[in-house]
């Protein structure tokens, strides 16, 4: 049904994918005590005074995200895309980068019932959350299974990228790909594998260096 109304309407989709993702983060600013986990995180290194106007500068910056957000989107799918792609020429398989972009697009849902398995489990757990936690918190991944305070900063990302939702991101990817490519689910999955899995690989690598360094 998805595939259907995407094929209909394009733009739609991505309307409603950004928007989905801008509520979510809307939601997170407005229902949880940002401003108190701020406080408490900060006392002990800043003047109260300090963390107030470090609170109204982000205030006044913070429409400023809501417009980036879609942007980073764009990125993201069209670095997916380009892996896709790219793996498309190396295979050769007949993949055109417009349909690539759309698929990794349409997978973006995983994402986002990640957002609102975060904003539910922060919602609930409102009273207590500290800043660090929120930063830290990645449902159903790795990290979430061990103790992260032991563990140097620059591995705790890969421990946070692999969870159930980049799993079932994986899977929606290959599922639109069998379709237009038409090929097995199989062959599909192990296409994003060696396409999508290698980049991630990359990506990880690149992000832990970040971090190593400038952590």
């Amino acid at each position: 049904m998805f595939q259907k109304l995407y094929n209909k309407n394009k733009w739609l989709v991505f309307t409603i994918v950004v928007l989905i993702t801008l509520y979510f983060t809307w939601l997170m600013n407005a229902a949880l005590p940002f401003n108190r986990m701020m406080y408490n995180s900060l006392s002990e290194q800043l003047s109260a005074n300090r963390i107030h106007k470090l609170i109204e500068s982000q205030q006044k910056w913070k429409w400023l995200g809501y417009l980036i957000l879609p942007l980073l989107l764009i990125i993201k799918w069209f670095l997916v895309a380009v892996a896709l792609d790219v793996g498309a020429l190396l295979f050769e398989i007949e993949l055109k980068f417009k349909k690539a972009f759309q698929i990794a697009m349409l997978s973006e849902m995983a994402f986002l019932l990640l957002l609102g398995v975060k904003f539910g489990w922060f919602f609930y757990n409102r009273d207590t959350l500290t800043l660090e936690y929120v930063k830290g918190f990645m449902p159903l991944s790795l990290s979430s299974l061990i103790d992260t305070s032991s563990i140097d900063k620059w591995f705790i990302y890969p421990l946070q990228v692999i969870n159930l939702f980049e799993i079932a991101y994986w899977f929606i990817l290959a599922y639109f790909l069998s379709i237009e490519l038409k090929k097995p689910f199989g062959k599909a999955f192990q296409f994003v594998a060696s396409t999508y899995g290698v980049g991630l690989i990359i990506w990880i690598i690149f992000m832990a260096f970040l971090i190593l360094n400038f952590s």
